[in-house]
């Protein structure tokens, strides 16, 4: 099945029940998916700003160049999802479960992050400047030449954490391969 780009949530709904699963490029700014069961949903490329995806499941989803400035995603299944380069600036993230997905290049600047589980993600090169990481689980996530500048990163958990070349909150730049 060819992508088919959607502009309402009603449309997209529809359709991915109906077996469609493709849908780059679409613009869905500020529509509600509250609690919406999106698994494996494409939207490369989308406009997704402002939308609600608070406690959504999109497992797998790729939303890789997404656009999801100030999305709230509160909650959400977000295990494996495809994040590479998407602008995630100001969205909500707290208590979302993104085990092993791949935020690579992505951007998190003031990304409320709190409580998010991130074990074993890839967040190489993403900028989570002035993020707000507190009590998020970071065990085993590649936080290589990311850039942390202002992040709040108390209570965080970042056993086996891979940082190098990371600006940490400080400023400084951190040549520790990994958090023991």
């Amino acid at each position: 099945m060819s992508s088919q780009s959607v502009s309402n949530s009603t449309e997209l709904v529809e359709k991915y029940a109906a077996g469609q699963r493709d849908f780059e490029e679409s613009n869905l700014i500020g529509v509600f998916l509250f609690a919406a069961g999106l698994l494996e949903v494409n939207l490369k490329g989308s406009n997704l700003m402002g939308t609600n995806f608070e406690l959504a499941c999109l497992e797998s989803a790729n939303l890789s160049e997404a656009n999801l400035i100030g999305a709230n995603l509160k909650g959400a299944n977000l295990k494996g999802v495809n994040l590479v380069g998407a602008n995630l600036t100001g969205a909500n993230l707290q208590g979302a479960e993104l085990q092993g997905a791949n935020l690579r290049g992505a951007n998190l600047t003031g990304t409320n992050l709190e409580l998010t589980n991130l074990e074993a993600a890839n967040l190489r090169t993403a900028n989570l400047r002035g993020a707000y990481l507190r009590g998020s689980e970071l065990t085993g996530a590649d936080l290589t030449s990311a850039v942390l500048l202002g992040a709040s990163l108390d209570g965080a958990f970042l056993i086996g954490a891979k940082m190098v070349d990371t600006v940490m909150p400080d400023g400084q730049v951190s040549s520790e391969r990994t958090f023991h």
